[in-house]
């Protein structure tokens, strides 16, 4: 066989790596770029060059500003968007609309008819959802033609309503004028209007500024009624201050859900005090419900309202349950759930309250809660759950990005790795995963007529035709797929299998303190041309014994489909080979010769007389080496002359499990790391005649990285020499000459050869006599 010049593997990865060059770039760094992708919405901000961050909620807001963006379902079971719900009456002139008191803006204002009757000066605000509300803000004009109002009352409501059928509500004064009003701008702090009981949790952390609850009124409808006339009456703006935002509200809407037995959860979050939960302790099993917030936030109080009932009474509110977090970051099946117990609220049987309320002086980050009930029944109307800061986390999903569509050449790519410039201050990260795949299929789902998702096609047919409800046809991952790379812990790397066509990116931003958040900037996949579309192997025998030579056979073959080929082999070898081992076969057929060099112990490069460029030349190398680790992976990578230092790794088929590996017979316990010890010969005689003149110990280091010591000891214990040595082709070789660590020569008799391995699991020694004689 001939031999050749090549660089050990390292160098000639990393030398290609440079030499790749004329890459490609597949960037992202606009806003409309990324809003492609599927996160939950309204938990980005986005700077206008594209950089966007983590949002972040504010401790109070004004829900007034935002009622339009809410809707409910009102009485006969239409839609009710949420903003200015009526007026008694409005003046004629231009401009001056009701809605414009939620506008955010005090320069415009709502004027009531002078001439209409008193009873018809009013106007309602429906904030679209029921809040709880912490103090109502009436700002009025003062200017010619618009005055403020001067006696008027303010009234609130939940929502409920009293006659079925009908949008009818039962409003309790929230606050008013006791003389006549000159001021421009009047607050009203709100109360509890029924018993609430909060508990508050303290989970011992710094950090918390405030162990008082503010106090709250629940509302969702908010009238002004004027009490008498007053000349150029006007209203500006209403302004209804609550906890912050409700993001139990927008679960559903950011991929999160309700799970719970009855079927019902979905109106523990809807926002409407007319729909309520109910559950009931049975046979001994725990009621369970399971919120899905769709995102991770930093929680600062969470609300459990009770059920109305008709006739002014109020539903019992369950307090016998386990309240449950997790702060899990993925969307998870509710088993896999990691839950704490976040509060555990008991009471005597016969006890219950109104409404609920945990509040955390030190925020918590959850993504589900989940409520355990053990021994009453009771009615909920909401769960509302208010957060503070930043969002803790947020997952960001690609779409299928066709790298091939990309180029214009519609040809698969070599993806040389994937960089990003993200800002990530302190407790905050950006991590990265990817895979890939050549082949999108189709999926159908089937439903019945109530949204049940049905398992199949056969079940569809199945279900009576009045039952059948629709068919979602989608786009999804073939089967020839990869999983999910583990996360990118630096750039510049590509962790999923290549070269592939089609790419699939996911990001995580995270947060561990409310009041930080990372940022991104720009995202680069970075792709050359593949050789071929494709290349698989497997290794053969997949178990062998570890520091004796065996004799194995690599197998590759490659995706010809979108032509190409190759003529170079590169593998990386556990030890030297045995060149007189050394066999290749292309399409079964042995080559007579071929030039090969192996200038390190894991690097030999193969020179193939001709490219192999069609699916039957099957590619086989023989090749004898000795394992010492477990397992031990045979990387191989192909490469064609015409496009110097372009490597492209030989993936394991996946119709063989850890395809490329080859493992002990039996797995090592952690103790034993040495192995194969041989000392020869076991009685020197260093006279300078070349014979016997130097011990050679030999041994094998099994499963870590970690150069051995050995020294040499005297029977009394007196240590004489450190020896020096090293790993060589067949495991580590150390040489005595029978001299001590001053260089004189060691007096005859018996020492003791001591060898030592310390690793992270612990220490093991080996000790074993050697003579000396003259």
């Amino acid at each position: 066989m001939n031999r050749i010049a090549v660089f050990p593997l390292l160098l000639a990865l990393l030398a290609g790596s440079a030499a790749w060059g004329q890459h490609q770039a597949y960037r992202l760094d606009r806003q409309a770029q990324w809003e492609e992708w599927t996160f939950p919405p309204g938990l980005l901000q986005f700077d206008p060059d594209g950089a966007f961050t983590l949002v972040a909620f504010p401790d109070t807001v004004n829900a007034a500003l935002d009622a339009p963006e809410y809707t409910h379902i009102g009485a006969g079971n239409t839609e009710i968007q949420g903003g200015v719900w009526r007026a008694g009456s409005t003046a004629r002139a231009a401009g001056i609309a009701a809605a414009n008191i939620i506008d955010g803006d005090a320069r415009t204002f709502w004027k009531p008819d002078p001439n209409a009757p008193l009873e018809d000066w009013w106007v309602e605000v429906d904030l679209g959802r029921v809040v709880p509300l912490t103090k109502i803000r009436l700002i009025f004009p003062d200017e010619q033609g618009a005055r403020p109002l001067r006696d008027f009352r303010v009234f609130g409501t939940r929502g409920y309503r009293e006659a079925i059928g009908q949008d009818l509500f039962a409003y309790s004064v929230l606050g008013g004028t006791t003389r006549y009003n000159d001021q421009t701008v009047v607050e009203y702090e709100l109360s509890p209007w029924r018993e609430l009981t909060t508990r508050t949790l303290h989970t011992g952390l710094e950090g918390a500024t405030d162990v008082t609850p503010p106090p709250f009124h629940t509302v969702q409808y908010i009238r002004i009624l004027a009490d008498s006339k007053s000349e150029d009456a006007a209203l500006a703006e209403v302004e209804a201050y609550t906890l912050g935002e409700n993001v139990a509200l927008q679960a559903i809407r950011r991929g999160g859900q309700v799970e719970e037995q009855s079927g019902r959860g979905a109106v523990m979050i809807d926002g409407d005090q007319n729909t309520s939960w109910a559950q009931s302790v049975t046979g001994g099993r725990d009621v369970i419900w399971v919120l899905d917030l769709g995102a991770r936030y930093w929680v600062k109080n969470i609300l459990m309202l009770g059920a109305e009932k008709r006739g002014y009474a109020v539903g019992d509110m369950v307090e016998d349950h386990l309240l449950l977090g997790s702060a899990e970051e993925s969307k998870l099946e509710v088993g896999d759930i990691d839950f704490a117990v976040v509060h555990e609220f008991l009471t005597p049987l016969g006890g219950g309250r109104y409404d609920l309320q945990y509040f955390l002086p030190t925020p918590r980050a959850f993504r589900y809660l989940a409520g355990v009930y053990k021994n009453r029944n009771g009615d909920m109307s909401e769960v509302m759950v208010f957060p503070t800061g930043h969002v803790a986390g947020v997952a960001l999903e690609s779409g299928f990005i066709d790298l091939g569509k990309f180029a214009g050449d519609r040809r698969s790519k070599q993806i040389l790795g994937i960089h990003w410039d993200a800002d990530e201050p302190e407790g905050t990260r950006v991590q990265v995963r990817s895979r890939t795949g050549h082949q999108l299929t189709e999926k159908i789902d089937y439903y019945k007529k109530d949204g049940t998702l049905l398992a199949d096609k056969a079940a569809y047919e199945s279900t009576n035709k009045f039952l059948r409800g629709k068919t979602d046809t989608s786009i999804v991952a073939g089967s020839d797929w990869s999983a999910w790379s583990t996360e990118y812990l630096e750039q510049g790397l590509f962790l999923s299998p290549s070269p592939r066509r089609l790419l699939q990116l996911q990001l995580l931003l995270t947060s561990d303190r409310p009041e930080a958040a990372p940022t991104v900037r720009n995202l680069e996949v970075r792709f050359i041309n593949a050789l071929i579309r494709g290349i698989e192997g497997r290794i053969a025998p997949q178990v062998a014994a570890p520091g004796v030579p065996e004799t194995f056979t690599y197998k590759l073959w490659g995706d010809f489909t979108e032509g190409g080929g190759f003529d170079q082999l590169l593998f990386e070898t556990p030890s030297q080979i045995d060149p007189h081992s050394l066999q290749v076969w292309v399409g079964g057929v042995a080559l007579p010769a071929v030039e090969w060099e192996q200038t390190t112990v894991d690097s030999l490069l193969i020179q193939l007389p001709q490219a192999v460029e069609q699916d039957a030349d099957t590619v086989r190398v023989q090749l004898r080496v000795q394992i010492e680790q477990n397992p031990t992976l045979f990387r191989a990578f192909v490469a064609r002359t015409e496009v110097p230092d372009l490597w492209q790794e030989v993936l394991p088929t996946s119709s063989v499990p850890r395809a490329t590996q080859v493992f002990f017979p039996d797995v090592p316990k952690s103790d034993r790391l040495l192995a194969n010890l041989s000392i020869a010969p076991r009685i020197a005689t260093p006279n300078g005649d070349g014979v016997g003149d130097q011990v050679h110990i030999r041994f094998l280091v099994l499963n870590v990285e970690v150069e051995p010591e050995v020294w040499i000891y005297s029977l009394d214990g007196r240590r004489v020499r450190r020896l020096d040595g090293g790993r060589g082709a067949t495991g580590y070789l150390f040489t005595w000459s029978g001299r001590d660590d001053a260089n004189r020569l060691s007096p005859p008799g018996l020492y003791v050869c001591h060898i030592r391995l310390k690793t992270q699991l612990g220490e093991q020694q080996i000790s074993r006599t050697i003579g000396l004689a003259y």
